[in-house]
């Protein structure tokens, strides 16, 4: 599987808030804002445990920015078919059909919303 390009990650705007989780052989890691600034994106990314290549990335809103990924601090629930359960926050883009600022969001083990 080809990976999603989602931009890059800038630790001066994002910062890795949740803790990593562990399912299906990958690790999963998921960023909110640093100190609210700039144009920071809620990005969740996948990455294959032997080799730590990309495996899956989702942005929370690709059309605009926030949606910050907070979790304060605790890892996503992962239920038996390995999807992950992520809260967001903020809102700072227009209503559109890929925007889930504010959501709370069932993400397939490939980072396609689910729910």
């Amino acid at each position: 599987m080809t990976a999603r390009t989602i931009g890059t990650i800038d630790p001066q705007l994002n910062n890795q808030h949740p803790a990593l989780a562990l399912s299906q052989n990958k690790v999963y890691v998921a960023w909110a804002s640093h100190c609210d600034t700039g144009d920071y994106h809620g990005r969740v990314l996948a990455f294959n445990v032997g080799d730590l290549t990309q495996a899956a990335a989702f942005d929370a809103v690709p059309s605009g920015h926030q949606a910050g990924i907070w979790m304060s601090g605790a890892a996503p629930i992962v239920d038996a078919s390995g999807n992950l359960f992520y809260a967001t926050g903020n809102n700072d883009s227009a209503e559109t059909s890929d925007n889930f600022a504010e959501s709370m969001l069932k993400l397939s083990p490939t980072l396609t919303v689910g729910d």
